[in-house]
């Protein structure tokens, strides 16, 4: 992987101050001089770096994350559901470029909390950070960022989630597989072994449908599963997903344009949005 995890936290600190600075105009330009002052950066270097990062510049990005443009990439969203939905897709391998299934935990599993369970994970650099990635001999069960939450945090939510299983840790098995995640070339399958009520894996599964690039409202995600007065229950679901960035719960935000809270940081939220919306510009 080309970006480091200092590069992120850089970027991260940039967009911060990006969005403490007027709305731009087509003929007005963001103070870059100002942004790199922190970190020594010149002009150049900023662009340089933000570019590398992003894959865009530092005043599209900015744009990307305006209301205006989230509030049009939900428009998008929605008629590309109802396109879907129509056709009768439902796997996101038939959407994105990411092929992601699930496989739900059985009853027994569910109850026994894991037991007879063997779970490898470790911690991994990825282009939003530190990762901790945790799998099982059927797919991911845990994707989480670490950010504000240390690393023992990470592993405690992760043992609590599977509180009868065995753990190893291991911080080389996955490094090819974090490497894939982020590519957005990689078409091999990708397998899912995940936790949930019935309620949240049909939230956790329509998250799938969200086009990268795109967002979708709590409303949306609501609607999609036949429960269109359950949004504030979609938002504690999607609260809960164990799985960040494969389970898209990133792309959902309000249906005014305001990006919301997010399980692994509002910031990395909006930098995660921006980075997809730049990719796929």
């Amino acid at each position: 992987m080309n970006i480091s995890n200092t590069e992120y936290q850089i970027a991260e600190q940039l967009i911060k101050q990006i969005e403490q600075q007027p709305a731009q105009t087509e003929t007005t330009n963001l103070d870059l001089a100002t942004l790199g002052k922190p970190y020594n950066l010149s002009v150049n270097q900023v662009q340089r770096l933000f570019s590398k990062w992003a894959g865009i510049s530092p005043k599209r990005f900015q744009q990307f994350l305006t209301a205006k443009s989230l509030q049009s990439r939900l428009q998008n969203a929605q008629s590309l559901l109802d396109v879907s939905l129509d056709s009768g897709l439902s796997s996101v391998s038939q959407v994105h470029s990411h092929f992601v299934h699930f496989h739900a935990m059985s009853p027994n599993e569910y109850r026994n909390d894991g037991l007879n369970l063997n779970i490898n994970h470790g911690f991994y650099d990825c282009p939003f950070g530190l990762a901790h990635i945790a799998t099982t001999e059927k797919g991911i069960c845990w994707l989480a960022f670490i950010d504000n939450t240390s690393k023992d945090s990470s592993i405690e939510d992760l043992l609590n989630q599977w509180p009868s299983a065995q753990f190893k840790q291991d911080h080389t098995m996955h490094r090819a597989l974090v490497a894939s995640l982020f590519s957005l070339s990689e078409n091999k399958p990708l397998f899912l072994h995940i936790k949930g009520t019935n309620f949240q894996l049909k939230v956790w599964e329509a998250l799938l449908n969200v086009p990268l690039g795109q967002c979708a409202s709590y409303q949306t995600i609501a609607s999609s599963i036949d429960k269109p007065k359950a949004s504030r229950a979609v938002g504690s679901a999607i609260g809960k997903n164990p799985i960040a960035w494969l389970i898209p719960c990133h792309r959902v935000i309000r249906a005014t344009g305001v990006i919301g809270h997010y399980r692994w940081g509002e910031q990395r939220k909006k930098a995660l949005l921006g980075w997809e919306a730049g990719k796929v510009a």
